[in-house]
């Protein structure tokens, strides 16, 4: 088995932690001034006696409206925030098993789950034998293909982001952090996978970025045509560059 290191789907769920903490919090605040609100107009209605009574009912009606629209948007908040909060759930669960896909690789490769750098988070990401793989999750469902552009389509739909783009840009940053630790040249292979989905963008449809499916992901990452070849000192080398760039090896971060 695969030299591990990290947990797989962290990241995505303390992020479903935090929507839900926003759920929480917003719900609260508006119980708060609802509280706050009526026992301003049971005060009013009580010192100030018949002569305010007419005011009173008239501002009790317009808070009561007040109130009404704002547990209406309320409402279309938490229903956007669940919504978030289970697409952070999937993706976890996805991140999960593709983990376990890549821990059965041989004990000559090293396996990040859920690596952290300052310009986001990966997945997970393998040094071995057969080069560097930048991996991320999508646990979609549908058919994957690719637009003209290069992009993500999803049962022929865009996607919401510019997933491609975004992931490029994120292994291009981790690549020139890892030779400035390294003092070395490398490739980085970005590699998009998909548990649930089928997979009909071949490869170069995508831009740089290689999709697969979960079950070929081994077999994918063992090929030795995809990546760069590395000798055990290099796999050895660039697995310290990146614990420095994840904070697990601060002496090498900070001789470097």
């Amino acid at each position: 088995m695969a030299k591990v290191i990290g947990a797989a789907g962290r990241y995505t769920t303390e992020q479903s932690i935090r929507v839900f903490q926003r759920m929480l919090m917003t719900t609260m605040l508006l119980l708060v001034a609802i509280g706050v609100f009526e026992g301003a107009m049971i005060s009013s209605l009580f010192i100030g006696g018949r002569s305010f009574s007419i005011s009173v009912l008239g501002a009790a009606l317009l808070g009561a409206l007040i109130i009404w629209h704002l547990c209406k948007a309320q409402h279309r908040r938490i229903d956007r925030l669940e919504r978030e909060r289970s697409n952070w759930r999937s993706g976890a669960e996805g991140e999960r098993a593709v983990a376990a896909v890549l821990d059965q690789l041989p004990k000559a490769f090293v396996v990040f789950h859920d690596f952290n750098t300052v310009r986001g988070n990966f997945d997970h990401l393998v040094i071995g034998p057969t080069g560097i793989f930048a991996i991320e999750t999508k646990n979609w469902r549908g058919k994957i293909e690719a637009d003209a552009g290069g992009e993500l389509l999803r049962d022929g739909k865009p996607a919401s982001r510019p997933y491609v783009k975004q992931l490029i840009a994120r292994v291009m940053a981790v690549r020139e952090q890892a030779m400035v630790l390294s003092g070395r040249e490398m490739f980085i292979q970005g590699v998009m996978v998909f548990p649930k989905a089928s997979v009909g963008a071949s490869f170069g449809t995508t831009q740089c970025i290689h999709c697969v499916r979960d079950a070929e992901l081994c077999s994918y990452v063992e090929n030795e045509k995809f990546a760069k070849k590395l000798m055990p000192d290099e796999i050895e080398l660039f697995t310290r560059a990146f614990k420095g760039i994840a904070g697990m090896d601060v002496d090498f971060r900070s001789a470097a």
